[in-house]
């Protein structure tokens, strides 16, 4: 074997731990983005859920406020209509009494 060849042979060995160390190392990098990306993937599920409770109380309390206020609303025209049935009534009552009838 000539000494170029040795040479040759020597410098492939060489390139193939280089290369071999730039696969390694980028097979690192990837799996630590992987787990970054992994991370703020949980994150961003966290705060979704997150959003959503939030929303859904809200909901609810504007549900409640809202039956509230129908319930009060329902209660004074009950209250309406009945003193307008009894403002009738005493107008009727009223009448026959006068008129005698």
């Amino acid at each position: 074997m000539t000494e170029k060849e040795i040479l040759e042979i020597t410098a492939t060995k060489k390139d193939i731990k280089i290369l071999y160390r730039k696969i390694k190392l980028n097979l690192e990098n990837k799996a630590e983005s992987n787990e970054r990306m992994n991370q703020m993937e949980n994150q961003i599920k966290l705060e979704i859920e997150k959003l959503r409770n939030e929303s859904n109380e809200r909901i609810e309390k504007l549900r409640a406020e809202i039956k509230i206020k129908l319930q009060v609303m329902k209660n004074s025209l009950l209250k309406w209509i009945i003193g307008l049935i009894l403002g009738q009534t005493i107008t009727i009552v009223l009448t026959i009494i006068i008129t005698g009838k």
